[in-house]
């Protein structure tokens, strides 16, 4: 039976009147508004007592906002079911956000990144078909006339040269 009782409380703390009541006379009492992302009902250990858990962007405002739907929910219970409905606690700010995860948000971008990078590398490399080296001519059964010494940075080549004004005639 306190099951059924959790089950119908639920559905009346989930309406969509009461909760546009609850909204409107926060914004009555000027808290600033944000948005309501769940609201959770659950019973405490089979017993008629209900345990309302919201998320909302702002803590303060799931807090404010659980406090009103408490007591709003209490006032139309005992009306419409003529049932003693009592608050057993106010509703306490967690102090940890839920959400956003920094941390965790962070990590997967960089991990995204780094494979994302990696694949664009790889896959770079492997649709690659110019000629790089020597070999690669060589694989394609093609002979090679000749090739371009590489010399080391410190090395001048053009020391070696002669403009066309200093050659003899």
């Amino acid at each position: 039976a306190s099951s059924r009782l959790s089950n119908l409380y639920s559905v009346i703390l989930k309406n969509d009147d009461l909760i546009q009541e609850v909204t409107d006379n926060l914004n009555s009492l000027g808290v600033k508004p944000s948005g309501i992302h769940d609201i959770r009902i659950s019973a405490v250990a089979n017993s008629p007592a209900l345990h309302i858990e919201v998320i909302a962007y702002d803590a303060d405002y799931a807090w404010a906002f659980c406090n009103e739907l408490t007591f709003n929910a209490q006032e139309i219970i005992d009306q419409s079911m003529g049932g003693q409905v009592r608050i057993l606690s106010q509703a306490q700010k967690n102090p940890r956000p839920v959400a956003p995860h920094t941390w965790k948000n962070t990590f997967f971008a960089g991990l995204l990144g780094f494979i994302l990078c990696t694949v664009v590398i790889l896959f770079s490399d492997l649709l690659n078909n110019k000629i790089q080296r020597g070999e690669d001519i060589a694989l394609m059964g093609l002979s090679l006339l000749g090739t371009i010494p590489e010399y080391p940075p410190d090395h001048d080549i053009f020391v070696h040269l002669q403009s066309s004004e200093d050659r003899p005639r």
